[in-house]
């Protein structure tokens, strides 16, 4: 004979709400990459519009932070029109991700301080400074994920060895 899981008006209730929340995440998340998709794009503009009218902002790290910038808002636009979440993505692309968004927010550090050090004129902005900005804020977040990252390692490092 089989048993029957007894099912209360709690569990119901409980398994809606985290229906709910997971629909609710999904919903916020999209947003958070459409306007990183947007913001990326206008930003993709911006330097196009640096190669056409500014000369001192001509190097390899405009480049590098044009292309990477369009990586990124293809990624975002697969991963919002495939409805994936970051860990359901195979692992080598999202380890590729990673490592580009580490490597592109020092790039993009480094040459907007490059630009304001030989005082480019042509590529001061709103634009320029809200990216740097953005920038600033996405490092601090990968220094507390590193962190994380670190702690949980010797963490687990630490009970696997007690064992």
């Amino acid at each position: 004979m089989s048993k029957c899981r007894k099912i209360s008006l709690q569990d119901l209730i409980k398994e809606s709400r985290s229906e709910e929340d997971s629909k609710k995440n999904k919903y916020i998340e999209t947003i958070i990459d459409i306007l990183f998709i947007i913001f990326w794009i206008v930003v993709i503009k911006y330097i196009n519009d640096l190669e056409k009218n500014c000369k001192c902002s001509d190097n390899w790290k405009r480049d590098f932070i044009k292309y990477s910038l369009i990586i990124f808002v293809i990624f975002l636009l697969l991963k919002i029109l495939f409805t994936k979440k970051l860990y359901e993505i195979n692992k080598n692309i999202l380890l590729l991700i990673i490592l580009l968004n580490f490597v592109f927010t020092f790039v993009v550090l480094f040459y907007i301080n490059e630009l304001k050090e030989n005082e480019c004129k042509c590529s001061e902005s709103n634009i320029r400074t809200i990216f740097e900005i953005v920038n600033y804020i996405r490092l601090f977040i990968m220094i507390i994920g590193l962190i994380g990252f670190i702690y949980l390692y010797f963490k687990i490092f630490r009970n696997f060895n007690k064992k």
